[in-house]
Protein backbone atom coordinates (compact mmCIF):
# COMPACT_ATOMS: atom_id res chain seq x y z
CA UNK A 1 0.00 0.00 0.00
CA UNK A 2 1.39 3.40 -0.93
CA UNK A 3 1.44 6.06 1.74
CA UNK A 4 3.31 9.28 2.36
CA UNK A 5 3.93 8.54 6.02
CA UNK A 6 5.91 5.28 6.06
CA UNK A 7 7.73 3.28 3.44
CA UNK A 8 8.63 -0.37 3.72
CA UNK A 9 11.53 -1.00 1.37
CA UNK A 10 10.97 -4.78 1.60
CA UNK A 11 7.71 -4.51 -0.34
CA UNK A 12 7.94 -4.93 -4.12
CA UNK A 13 8.72 -1.93 -6.26
CA UNK A 14 5.98 -1.16 -8.75
CA UNK A 15 6.90 -0.49 -12.35
CA UNK A 16 3.58 -1.38 -13.94
CA UNK A 17 0.90 1.30 -14.20
CA UNK A 18 0.94 3.72 -11.24
CA UNK A 19 1.15 1.37 -8.25
CA UNK A 20 4.02 0.22 -6.08
CA UNK A 21 6.90 1.69 -4.15
CA UNK A 22 8.96 2.80 -7.14
CA UNK A 23 6.61 5.56 -8.24
CA UNK A 24 6.09 7.10 -4.81
CA UNK A 25 8.90 8.85 -2.99
CA UNK A 26 11.34 8.81 -5.87
CA UNK A 27 12.13 10.95 -8.87
CA UNK A 28 8.65 10.40 -10.33
CA UNK A 29 6.91 12.00 -7.37
CA UNK A 30 9.21 15.02 -7.45
CA UNK A 31 8.51 15.55 -11.14
CA UNK A 32 4.77 15.10 -10.57
CA UNK A 33 4.52 17.71 -7.81
CA UNK A 34 6.91 20.31 -9.24
CA UNK A 35 6.60 22.33 -12.41
CA UNK A 36 8.68 25.17 -13.81
CA UNK A 37 6.36 28.13 -14.11
CA UNK A 38 8.68 30.99 -14.96
CA UNK A 39 12.31 31.96 -15.05
CA UNK A 40 13.80 35.15 -13.77
CA UNK A 41 16.67 37.20 -15.08
CA UNK A 42 18.13 40.53 -14.01
CA UNK A 43 17.05 43.59 -15.94
CA UNK A 44 20.26 45.46 -15.15
CA UNK A 45 23.79 44.07 -15.24
CA UNK A 46 25.60 43.54 -11.97
CA UNK A 47 27.92 46.29 -10.81
CA UNK A 48 30.95 44.04 -10.90
CA UNK A 49 30.11 42.72 -14.37
CA UNK A 50 32.93 43.17 -16.88
CA UNK A 51 30.50 44.23 -19.63
CA UNK A 52 28.54 46.68 -17.44
CA UNK A 53 29.40 49.66 -19.66
CA UNK A 54 28.77 47.79 -22.92
CA UNK A 55 25.49 48.65 -24.62
CA UNK A 56 24.00 46.20 -27.06
CA UNK A 57 22.28 47.51 -30.16
CA UNK A 58 20.22 45.65 -32.70
CA UNK A 59 21.81 45.04 -36.09
CA UNK A 60 19.37 45.46 -38.98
Amino acid sequence: MNSGVTRNLRQPFGDVMEGGQGREGGRCSREFYTETRFGGFPLRPRRNDLNAGYRRTAIH
